[in-house]
Formats: C-alpha cells, structure tokens, sequence
C-alpha cells in the first residue's frame, strides 16, 4: 500500500488513510470493508466529491456489506453534498443489484442442498 517517498534522508512508507485529521481520525492496519465507504463519508464532508465517490465506487465492488448500508447510506446527511450526483445513484443502484443478486444465489445454494426450508402455501 503506497508510494516510496524521500523523508529526511530516509525512505518511507507513505500510508495515505494512516491518518487523515490532526483529530487522529485512524483506521487500523487491519482492512474492514467499510475502509473506502468511510472514507467516501471523509471525502464528501471534506467538499471533495472526486475523491467521496472514487472511495464509494472502490467500495462497491467489494461484497458481503450489510443490508443496513443499502437501507441507510443514501439518506445519511453526511453524504448530501454527493447523493444526488449521477455517479453516486449509479454506484447504489449497482450495488442493491448486485446485493440482491448475490443473495438470489445463495438462497438457491441453500434450497439445493436443503438447508433452507420454503413454507408450504
């Protein structure tokens, strides 16, 4: 992760979500899935909407996000300033899509290999 830069003589690892306020807003060494839509939440408080949804977009190709951040990230008031940009209402409709896709996937993985059991009409 990151680019070599020349820091007094030495080189260094330069780690740009190491930290990103003086307010000590850190994310850990260790990766969550919410990395890039926390940092797309950042970007769009901070006025840079290039950046908010380069991470949200980041963020959508990743999978096995919660059904809660579909339900309430579009009404998040930290994001106003980037919902109603197109890129954002294609970034979110391409991932319900994808959501509900992959858990049409699973629900038939599970009627095969009968684990799931369908109510009788």
């Amino acid at each position: 992760m990151g680019v070599l830069r020349s820091n007094a003589n030495r080189r260094t690892r330069y780690r740009p979500n190491a930290m990103l306020t003086s307010n000590h807003l850190h994310f850990s060494r260790v990766l969550s899935i919410y990395q890039n839509a926390s940092l797309a939440v950042y970007y769009a408080q901070k006025g840079d909407t290039k950046k908010a949804i380069e991470h949200l977009d980041l963020f959508s190709k990743g999978n096995n996000y919660q059904y809660w951040f579909l339900l309430f990230f579009e009404i998040d008031p930290l994001v106003d300033n980037i919902k109603d940009l197109p890129e954002f209402k294609k970034i979110m409709k391409r991932m319900k899509t994808t959501f509900w896709n992959d858990h049409k996937k699973i629900k038939l993985s599970l009627e095969k290999k009968e684990l799931l059991l369908i109510p009788v009409q």
